[in-house]
Protein backbone atom coordinates (compact mmCIF):
# COMPACT_ATOMS: atom_id res chain seq x y z
CA UNK A 1 0.00 0.00 0.00
CA UNK A 2 1.67 3.22 -0.73
CA UNK A 3 0.22 5.02 2.44
CA UNK A 4 1.57 4.43 5.42
CA UNK A 5 -1.39 5.69 8.28
CA UNK A 6 -4.80 5.89 7.29
CA UNK A 7 -4.41 9.54 7.59
CA UNK A 8 -2.03 9.85 4.95
CA UNK A 9 -5.08 7.72 2.72
CA UNK A 10 -7.30 10.63 3.12
CA UNK A 11 -4.79 13.98 2.80
CA UNK A 12 -3.93 11.96 -0.38
CA UNK A 13 -7.68 11.22 -1.55
CA UNK A 14 -8.47 15.14 -0.21
CA UNK A 15 -5.96 16.68 -2.73
CA UNK A 16 -6.91 14.38 -5.76
CA UNK A 17 -10.52 14.79 -5.25
CA UNK A 18 -11.42 16.18 -8.63
CA UNK A 19 -8.87 13.50 -10.38
CA UNK A 20 -10.94 10.79 -8.33
CA UNK A 21 -14.40 12.10 -9.50
CA UNK A 22 -13.35 12.43 -13.28
CA UNK A 23 -12.30 8.67 -13.29
CA UNK A 24 -14.49 7.85 -12.02
CA UNK A 25 -17.06 9.52 -14.04
CA UNK A 26 -15.18 8.21 -16.99
CA UNK A 27 -15.36 4.47 -15.54
CA UNK A 28 -18.67 4.48 -14.81
CA UNK A 29 -19.76 5.79 -18.26
CA UNK A 30 -17.36 2.67 -19.63
CA UNK A 31 -18.74 0.25 -17.74
CA UNK A 32 -22.41 0.90 -17.21
CA UNK A 33 -23.98 -2.33 -18.24
CA UNK A 34 -21.77 -3.96 -16.28
CA UNK A 35 -22.08 -2.06 -13.47
CA UNK A 36 -25.84 -2.39 -13.81
CA UNK A 37 -25.64 -5.97 -14.10
CA UNK A 38 -23.66 -6.12 -10.70
CA UNK A 39 -25.75 -4.17 -9.25
CA UNK A 40 -28.80 -5.96 -9.70
CA UNK A 41 -27.38 -9.47 -9.00
CA UNK A 42 -26.24 -7.85 -5.45
CA UNK A 43 -29.79 -6.68 -4.96
CA UNK A 44 -31.39 -9.86 -5.51
CA UNK A 45 -29.03 -11.80 -3.70
CA UNK A 46 -29.59 -9.37 -0.72
CA UNK A 47 -32.91 -8.27 -0.89
CA UNK A 48 -33.76 -9.16 2.83
CA UNK A 49 -30.45 -7.80 4.27
CA UNK A 50 -30.51 -4.48 2.44
CA UNK A 51 -34.77 -3.68 3.54
CA UNK A 52 -33.51 -4.08 6.97
CA UNK A 53 -30.53 -1.48 6.56
CA UNK A 54 -33.18 0.34 4.25
CA UNK A 55 -35.84 0.47 7.38
CA UNK A 56 -32.94 0.62 10.05
CA UNK A 57 -31.72 4.26 8.63
CA UNK A 58 -35.26 5.39 7.88
CA UNK A 59 -36.20 5.46 11.58
CA UNK A 60 -32.76 6.32 12.60
CA UNK A 61 -33.57 9.67 10.11
CA UNK A 62 -37.09 9.99 9.97
CA UNK A 63 -36.81 14.25 10.74
CA UNK A 64 -33.40 14.43 8.27
CA UNK A 65 -35.25 12.93 5.08
CA UNK A 66 -38.81 14.27 5.83
CA UNK A 67 -36.70 17.74 5.59
CA UNK A 68 -35.04 16.63 2.75
CA UNK A 69 -37.94 15.23 0.90
CA UNK A 70 -39.39 18.85 1.68
CA UNK A 71 -36.85 20.83 0.44
CA UNK A 72 -36.79 18.70 -2.90
CA UNK A 73 -40.44 18.68 -2.92
CA UNK A 74 -40.55 23.09 -3.21
CA UNK A 75 -37.43 23.26 -5.55
CA UNK A 76 -38.85 21.11 -8.31
CA UNK A 77 -42.60 21.73 -7.59
CA UNK A 78 -43.52 21.97 -11.39
CA UNK A 79 -41.35 19.30 -12.52
CA UNK A 80 -43.78 17.19 -9.92
CA UNK A 81 -46.51 18.99 -10.98
CA UNK A 82 -46.05 18.37 -14.78
CA UNK A 83 -44.74 13.99 -13.75
CA UNK A 84 -48.22 13.75 -11.77
CA UNK A 85 -50.24 14.88 -14.93
CA UNK A 86 -48.51 12.98 -17.46
CA UNK A 87 -48.92 10.23 -15.01
CA UNK A 88 -52.58 10.55 -14.63
CA UNK A 89 -53.39 10.71 -18.20
CA UNK A 90 -51.54 7.56 -19.44
CA UNK A 91 -52.31 5.49 -16.22
CA UNK A 92 -55.87 6.70 -15.81
CA UNK A 93 -57.77 3.47 -15.91
CA UNK A 94 -54.99 2.05 -13.47
CA UNK A 95 -55.26 4.60 -11.05
CA UNK A 96 -59.31 4.35 -11.39
CA UNK A 97 -59.07 0.47 -10.65
CA UNK A 98 -57.03 0.56 -7.68
CA UNK A 99 -59.17 3.41 -5.88
CA UNK A 100 -61.94 0.95 -6.68
CA UNK A 101 -60.30 -2.21 -5.16
CA UNK A 102 -59.35 -0.15 -2.15
CA UNK A 103 -62.76 1.25 -1.33
CA UNK A 104 -64.24 -1.52 -1.85
CA UNK A 105 -61.41 -2.92 0.34
CA UNK A 106 -61.82 0.42 3.12
CA UNK A 107 -65.60 1.19 3.35
CA UNK A 108 -65.91 1.08 6.67
CA UNK A 109 -62.67 3.12 7.35
CA UNK A 110 -63.64 5.48 4.65
CA UNK A 111 -66.58 6.52 6.17
CA UNK A 112 -65.05 7.54 9.45
CA UNK A 113 -62.32 9.77 7.35
CA UNK A 114 -63.34 13.70 9.27
CA UNK A 115 -63.11 14.91 5.65
CA UNK A 116 -66.08 12.98 4.87
CA UNK A 117 -68.52 14.78 7.01
CA UNK A 118 -70.62 17.40 5.02
CA UNK A 119 -69.27 19.95 7.25
CA UNK A 120 -65.48 19.35 6.98
CA UNK A 121 -66.06 18.81 3.34
CA UNK A 122 -67.31 22.35 3.18
CA UNK A 123 -64.31 23.75 5.20
CA UNK A 124 -61.91 22.02 3.18
CA UNK A 125 -63.67 23.57 -0.26
CA UNK A 126 -63.48 27.09 1.42
CA UNK A 127 -59.51 26.90 2.54
CA UNK A 128 -58.65 25.19 -0.59
CA UNK A 129 -60.93 27.21 -3.26
CA UNK A 130 -60.74 30.90 -1.38
CA UNK A 131 -57.90 30.67 0.90
CA UNK A 132 -60.64 31.28 3.86
CA UNK A 133 -60.23 29.14 7.64
CA UNK A 134 -62.64 27.72 9.46
CA UNK A 135 -62.08 29.93 11.93
CA UNK A 136 -62.12 32.87 9.71
CA UNK A 137 -65.34 31.69 8.47
CA UNK A 138 -66.92 31.33 11.83
CA UNK A 139 -66.20 35.03 12.48
CA UNK A 140 -67.38 36.39 9.59
CA UNK A 141 -70.57 34.29 10.44
CA UNK A 142 -70.45 36.16 14.02
CA UNK A 143 -69.83 40.21 12.22
CA UNK A 144 -72.35 39.47 9.90
CA UNK A 145 -74.85 38.06 12.89
CA UNK A 146 -75.82 35.05 10.79
CA UNK A 147 -77.56 36.59 7.77
CA UNK A 148 -76.63 37.44 4.46
CA UNK A 149 -75.17 40.36 3.51
CA UNK A 150 -77.84 41.40 1.14
CA UNK A 151 -81.11 40.30 1.95
CA UNK A 152 -80.24 40.36 5.92
CA UNK A 153 -82.16 36.75 5.94
CA UNK A 154 -81.28 34.78 8.36
CA UNK A 155 -78.43 31.52 7.18
CA UNK A 156 -80.27 28.18 7.72
CA UNK A 157 -83.22 28.97 8.56
CA UNK A 158 -85.09 31.26 5.77
CA UNK A 159 -82.21 31.41 3.77
CA UNK A 160 -79.95 27.94 3.46
CA UNK A 161 -76.55 27.65 4.01
CA UNK A 162 -74.25 31.12 3.43
CA UNK A 163 -71.89 31.05 0.17
CA UNK A 164 -68.88 32.86 0.01
CA UNK A 165 -68.68 36.05 -2.07
CA UNK A 166 -65.67 36.84 -3.92
CA UNK A 167 -63.82 39.02 -6.35
CA UNK A 168 -63.43 37.14 -9.58
CA UNK A 169 -60.94 39.64 -10.72
CA UNK A 170 -58.78 39.70 -7.31
CA UNK A 171 -60.42 36.44 -6.14
CA UNK A 172 -60.26 38.35 -2.52
CA UNK A 173 -62.88 37.18 -0.39
CA UNK A 174 -65.52 39.71 0.11
CA UNK A 175 -68.53 38.98 2.43
CA UNK A 176 -71.16 35.62 2.96
CA UNK A 177 -74.51 35.82 1.17
CA UNK A 178 -77.30 33.66 0.59
CA UNK A 179 -77.68 30.77 -2.60
CA UNK A 180 -80.08 33.49 -4.41
CA UNK A 181 -78.21 36.95 -3.52
CA UNK A 182 -74.91 35.41 -4.69
CA UNK A 183 -76.52 33.81 -7.89
CA UNK A 184 -78.06 37.06 -8.65
CA UNK A 185 -74.17 39.38 -8.97
CA UNK A 186 -73.36 36.33 -11.00
CA UNK A 187 -76.68 36.21 -13.60
CA UNK A 188 -76.01 40.23 -13.28
CA UNK A 189 -72.05 39.84 -13.99
CA UNK A 190 -71.65 42.10 -11.26
CA UNK A 191 -72.80 44.93 -13.43
CA UNK A 192 -73.72 48.17 -11.34
CA UNK A 193 -75.87 49.32 -14.28
CA UNK A 194 -77.58 46.07 -14.78
CA UNK A 195 -78.61 46.33 -11.29
CA UNK A 196 -80.04 50.14 -11.58
CA UNK A 197 -81.61 49.26 -13.99
CA UNK A 198 -83.32 46.52 -12.48
CA UNK A 199 -84.26 48.82 -9.69
CA UNK A 200 -85.81 51.82 -11.58
CA UNK A 201 -87.46 49.21 -13.77
CA UNK A 202 -89.43 47.54 -10.51
CA UNK A 203 -89.95 50.75 -9.46
CA UNK A 204 -91.67 52.02 -12.43
CA UNK A 205 -94.15 48.42 -12.78
CA UNK A 206 -94.82 49.20 -8.68
CA UNK A 207 -95.97 52.68 -9.63
CA UNK A 208 -98.37 51.26 -12.70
Amino acid sequence: MPYKTLKARKKYLKKNKKRFREYKKRYSAEHREEIKKYNFQYKSKHKAELKKKRKKYVLNNLEKIRKATKAWRFKNKEHLKNYEQEYAKKNQSAIKARHRIYHKKNKAKIKMYPSNSPANRMAIHRKFKYGLSHDQFLEKLKIQKKRCAICKRKFYTQCGAPCVDHDHDTNKVRDLLCQHCNRALGLFKEEIICFENAIQYLKKHKEQ
